[in-house]
């Protein structure tokens, strides 16, 4: 019988049930385990249907959240999800009583034959032979890994960003290398958490060139990294930040 909802509507709900609050693609990828190829490709008929919009967040980046339609879609979706499930769950019970009925009718007939043929019974053995064939393991899965250094020959690895002394109003750019070691292109990607104080956030820009871009395998990219300090900061003497750098298949 076939299913009611398909699996690629199954994806989509997926989708929507991880916009419940507005998300960048790379939250998206993590929220759903889809590539972001994968993910663009069901984006597209729900923003075409009105239920997911494209907004821009404060640095111009894509982020995606569920219009008023696309939350009631995704309410109507669960509740046929559930009727679905409910009805296999009773497809799966009289299927099991079927089964157990059956049987007891072939142990019942069994027993007949036994009595009505009672001395006549003859019997034959005859030998059986076979052999078990191990399939060959699957191919590893694709390696996704990069690497970050301060020179283009690959021997000082990046471990921690000092930015040094700044002024209101300045801006200091690093430049750094980006190196795919794995099996696969990867699309760039940065997040900065963890600000102290938490105030800094507010006066502190960090902008990667190398946000969005495509690194592919065995590339060695130099880029660049800029913080630029408002000229109206105050309350802050000292920060810190995590920055993280993440690199998803393309």
């Amino acid at each position: 019988m076939e299913r009611d909802v398909s699996d690629a509507q199954l994806v989509r709900a997926g989708i929507l049930d991880g916009l419940r609050e507005p998300k960048r693609p790379i939250g998206l990828v993590f929220e759903t385990g889809l590539s972001l190829r994968s993910l663009r490709t069901h984006l597209e008929p729900l923003i075409e249907n009105g239920l997911v919009e494209e907004r821009r967040d404060e640095r111009r980046r894509a982020v995606y959240a569920l219009t008023p339609t696309g939350a009631e879609n995704l309410s109507r979706m669960y509740k046929r999800l559930r009727l679905e499930e409910e009805k296999e769950r009773r497809r799966k019970s009289a299927r099991r009583v079927y089964a157990v009925v059956f049987v007891l009718c072939a142990l019942l007939a069994v027993d007949v034959s036994m009595i009505v043929v009672g001395l006549l019974r003859t019997e034959r053995y005859v030998p059986g032979t076979g052999r078990v064939v191990v399939p060959p393991p699957p191919p590893p899965p694709p390696v996704i890994s990069f690497q970050l250094y301060w020179d283009e020959a690959c021997t000082q690895p990046v471990s921690e960003i000092d930015w040094g002394e700044l002024e209101p109003g300045d801006s200091r750019t690093v430049n750094f290398y980006v190196v795919n070691d794995g099996d696969v292109s990867l699309t760039m990607d940065m997040n900065v958490t963890d600000w102290t104080p938490v105030v800094a956030e507010q006066y502190l820009d960090l902008i990667w060139e190398a946000d969005g871009a495509v690194v592919a395998v065995g590339e060695l990219r130099m880029t660049s990294m800029t913080l630029t300090v408002s000229a109206g900061i105050t309350g802050v003497d000292s920060f810190s930040m995590t920055i993280m750098i993440a690199g998803t298949e393309t």
